[in-house]
């Protein structure tokens, strides 16, 4: 698997509906695969991890996994915590775009003081996602290949998001690539 590394500046930019045919680069045909994006900070006594896995199956099934991790240091743990969410559904190919609609199966939170999986309230319910496969076009702050995917209903959840020129976008690598976004 291949991994680009992308130093981005911008935590908590905007909030704009996104619009991927702005973004420079180039629309190629999307094809089934495993898509991967990974942002991480860390700073005094913080880890603060996400990770996005976008998978369409050659039959139109279509599986999202959320995973999470924050931890907290002082001398002590203070606090580490393990998110996950499971989502699936179905995708289809819309002139030149996929349409991705999934929904949650499976929520679970869990921490050093809570070992056991509970289910939040806090998980996403469903994500309509409109994709499209795009590679970069010089100068374009896609990194490598991606699946750059605008939410259809709603706004962009900040947290599993990157802005692309000045776009707010769910940004997974691939086909079988890890895009990853670093935060110091």
């Amino acid at each position: 698997m291949r991994t680009a590394l992308v130093v981005v500046v911008c935590l908590g930019c905007g909030h704009a509906r996104p619009e991927p045919a702005r973004i420079r680069a180039k629309v190629v045909r999307a094809e089934a695969g495993a898509f991967y994006m990974h942002k991480d900070y860390s700073s005094d006594g913080i880890l603060d991890t996400v990770d996005v896995s976008l998978i369409l199956h050659d039959d139109r099934g279509a599986e999202v996994t959320l995973n999470e991790h924050f931890a907290a240091f002082g001398g002590d743990l203070a606090r580490d915590d393990e998110k996950t969410t499971q989502m699936k559904g179905r995708w289809t190919r819309v002139e030149d775009r996929v349409d991705v609609h999934v929904v949650t199966e499976r929520a679970c939170v869990s921490s050093a003081f809570q070992p056991s999986c509970t289910t939040p309230d806090w998980a996403p319910t469903d994500w309509k996602l409109r994709c499209r496969a795009m590679e970069p076009v010089k100068p374009s702050e896609l990194p490598a290949p991606a699946m750059v995917c605008e939410f259809a209903d709603g706004a962009p959840v900040p947290r599993y998001t990157v802005v692309l020129d000045g776009v707010r976008v769910l940004v997974v690598g691939g086909p079988d690539a890890v895009i990853s976004y670093r935060y110091d």
